[in-house]
């Protein structure tokens, strides 16, 4: 049987109805209570002292908020800078500027996108630096690892916290050399998570400039044509051969003509002719601001053009006034790749004398990748005597209908992620021999090599020695490294195009650890700052070692942006603080 409430006895309220308590009469107001005003006085007062007290706890021991004022770790952790948007390219970067207000800065930006340095800053407001959630505990029971980011207390000044990346460790070598960093006499490589990490972009193909002076980076040859901001391989070979009757390439230099501008087409899912012929898509980077004859009968004069090297320019930067700019060689492919059913897509990154060479074959379900000599390009890839380095069975997780295809050679290796999942790490001097090479009288025609064109006549070298004694020749250091990308026997479609660089360290003379390695104590850390050609850290110091006891803590995360707000009233306007949720983000 079911249970039930009993009823009230009649005549008397129910308890959930609106009769006064007991001993009061209806309608009368009721009585305070004695001392419940002081109560909740006394509680409210209890927990606002609670919560400063967890506060300061926090602060003390586990959490603490510091404010970068300096762009020593730009672009991936800001100082005082402002947001700039390119005028003509609409790239996004942001610009360094001075803490205090009062100190005089640049005023003229310039892009790194595009190369644009005429860009008027003045007007533009000023944000805050980044602020870091530092956990002190990280390191309680570890070291730092060496590419974290870290907290610690200048050894020159401890009443100063800085903001750097780990490079030296205990007990260790280190020496600054072309860029990168030795350990022990042995080159230190960054795992793709920290060249993520690092990375700085060179150009991003999403935002080409619309200025008379902007010549395209990008140059198609064989079958590929553009659709919008993206490159389509299976249209016909029209459109890429009035690009590339533009410009002629017989070595370092070209005569560029009047049409740089491919037509733009729709994608259509269409194959390509079945052959065996390469078709290729070459980065060139151009120089900005190239002077031009005047237009004549709706047409220009021819103007030799030569590719720049890419160099380690800083658009949080000012135009002038830094320590001068230096040719990187470590570079990194990045796209999005619409995958037909057959055919294989190829990306092509060169690193001083190698060339990382790696083929998604879609009708094999494989990823290979080679490092090459200069002179060995004309390899046939598909040739089963001539074996890759490192061969990676693709699941198919690694072969939905596009891929993110990251392809780089930082620090003199050959990394390949897809998807996010690194999948080859092929350090240079491990593939200084080529497997079972074929002799060169049984080579194949050029259509069917691995690049699909000859670079040059450089004689093709050996087991490269680089990894006890890393060093280089003078004359290395002002040739432009190059990147392609190519497919062939199906339909692709690359979008989202980005170059990027790597970090390159500055190497000044008279500075700790350039020139010469710089030995470690058992105690002692060496810091470098990712805006090189600017950062005060290690090399420059006084004292370039950090002892572990001044090491405060690992920066979590960005917390708490800001951006300024604007008010106008007449001709009156006002600059606030206004949060800037898209800067939050994990520190890597």
């Amino acid at each position: 049987m079911p249970l039930s409430l009993p009823a009230s006895p009649a005549g008397l309220p129910s308890p959930a109805g609106d009769a006064a308590p007991y001993g009061q009469l209806p309608g009368e107001k009721p009585a305070e209570e004695p001392g419940r005003r002081e109560s909740l006085l006394r509680q409210l007062l209890e927990s606002v002292t609670c919560l400063a007290m967890a506060v300061i706890f926090f602060r003390a021991f586990i959490l603490e908020g510091y404010i970068i004022s300096t762009g020593s770790m730009a672009p991936h952790l800001l100082g005082y800078h402002k947001r700039i948007q390119c005028p003509d390219c609409d790239y996004e970067f942001t610009f360094g500027t001075a803490f205090d207000q009062a100190v005089p800065t640049s005023q003229l930006a310039r892009c790194p996108n595009c190369g644009e340095n005429r860009i008027d800053v003045s007007k533009i407001p000023r944000n805050d630096g980044d602020q870091l959630l530092v956990f002190k505990y990280a390191y309680l029971n570890r070291d730092p690892l060496r590419w974290e980011i870290v907290v610690f207390l200048n050894p020159n000044n401890p009443t100063q916290a800085y903001v750097k990346r780990v490079t030296g460790l205990p007990g260790e070598t280190i020496e600054v050399l072309d860029g990168d960093v030795l350990i022990n006499g042995r080159l230190s490589r960054k795992p793709i998570s920290i060249q993520r990490a690092t990375r700085i972009a060179v150009f991003d193909h999403d935002h080409p400039a619309k200025a008379d002076d902007w010549l395209p980076r990008w140059l198609a040859d064989g079958q590929w044509s553009r659709s919008g901001r993206s490159f389509v391989l299976g249209h016909g070979a029209e459109t890429a051969s009035e690009e590339a009757s533009a410009v002629r390439l017989p070595g370092r230099s070209g005569v560029l003509a009047a049409a740089e501008t491919v037509p733009e087409r729709p994608f259509v899912s269409t194959p390509v002719k079945e052959t065996d012929d390469w078709n290729w898509c070459h980065y060139l980077h151009w120089p900005r601001h190239v002077d031009r004859n005047a237009v004549v009968n709706n047409s220009v004069d021819p103007v030799d053009v030569t590719p720049a090297p890419i160099s380690d320019r800083y658009g949080y930067n000012r135009v002038s006034g830094s320590r001068g700019e230096s040719t990187v060689h470590d570079l990194m492919w990045n796209g999005k790749v619409q995958l037909g059913k057959t055919g294989q897509f190829s990306v092509v990154v060169h690193n001083r004398d190698r060339w990382g060479v790696c083929v998604l074959d879609v009708d094999r379900a494989r990823l290979d990748a080679w490092v090459l000599p200069d002179g060995q390009l004309d390899r046939p890839f598909d040739d089963p005597t001539f074996k890759p380095h490192a061969s990676i069975p693709l699941r198919g997780e690694w072969m939905t209908p596009e891929v993110d295809l990251e392809v780089s050679c930082f620090d003199y290796q050959l990394c390949v992620a897809i998807n996010g999942h690194s999948l080859i790490e092929q350090p240079f001097e491990t593939a200084g021999v080529i497997p079972q090479q074929k002799p060169p009288g049984t080579l194949s025609s050029e259509s069917d090599t691995v690049a699909g064109y000859r670079p040059g006549d450089a004689a093709a070298t050996g087991v490269i020695e680089q990894t006890a004694s890393f060093r280089h020749e003078a004359d290395e250091s002002s040739t432009p490294s190059r990147v392609h990308f190519g497919g062939r026997n199906g339909t692709f479609l690359v979008r989202n195009l980005t170059i990027y660089r790597d970090v390159h360290y500055t190497s000044a003379q008279g500075s700790h650890a350039v020139g010469k390695p710089y030995p470690l104590g058992d105690d002692e850390f060496f810091f470098l700052g990712d805006n090189s050609p600017v950062s005060l850290d290690s090399r420059g110091w006084r004292d370039p070692v950090v002892p572990r006891h001044l090491i405060v803590g690992k920066p979590i995360v960005v917390h708490l942006p800001s951006k300024p707000g604007r008010i106008r009233i007449g001709g009156r306007e006002w600059f606030f603080r206004v949060p800037d949720f898209s800067r939050i983000r994990y520190i890597r």
